[in-house]
Formats: C-alpha cells, sequence, structure tokens
C-alpha cells in the first residue's frame, strides 16, 4: 500500500516524480520514528513508569488504537485508479 501512497502523489505519468516522491517520504518516516522513540523515551523518564506500572497497559492500548485509526485513514484516502482481482470479487 505504501507504493500506491506515493504513487497518487506523483505529479501524473508523464512527469514520473515517483521516486523523488518515494525518497522524501521514506526519509520523513525515518524523522517520525526517532522522533516518536526520543518522546518515548523522554515520556518514559519523566512520568517514572517501570516496566511493572499497570498504568501502561492502558497507554499502550489508546497508543495502539489511535495508530491503526491513523492507518485506516491513511489506506482510505488512496484512490486507486486499477482494478486487481481482490478489488473485482469486492465488487457489488
Amino acid at each position: 500500500t505504501r507504493s500506491a501512497i506515493y504513487r497518487s502523489f506523483a505529479v501524473n505519468e508523464r512527469v514520473n516524480n515517483i521516486g523523488d516522491v518515494t525518497a522524501k517520504g521514506e526519509a520523513q518516516i525515518a524523522v517520525v520514528d526517532l522522533a516518536g522513540m526520543a518522546l518515548g523515551i523522554l515520556l518514559t523518564k519523566k512520568c517514572a513508569f517501570s516496566q511493572a506500572d499497570p498504568k501502561l497497559l492502558p497507554i499502550y492500548g489508546a497508543l495502539s488504537l489511535a495508530e491503526i485509526l491513523a492507518m485506516y485513514f491513511e489506506i482510505r484516502s488512496v484512490v486507486f485508479n486499477s482494478l486487481n482481482l481482490d478489488r473485482a470479487v469486492d465488487l457489488p
């Protein structure tokens, strides 16, 4: 699905800047991953959580749900211009 998302950001078939879009997308992913890890480490140290802390499970559950919802809306926003077998089976 990541390549479909990147293709939807490409200017058009004639310009074909998919390589540029992919490179920038991957760079953004790396930066966001590092920022998320740094924020997680900072919050863990500031809040003085231990591994056995019962507050961690609801926090983990809420953050996991937020990530799943974000991925759902990200994938839902991609427009597919082609029809493969899996999509054809889902047609009414």
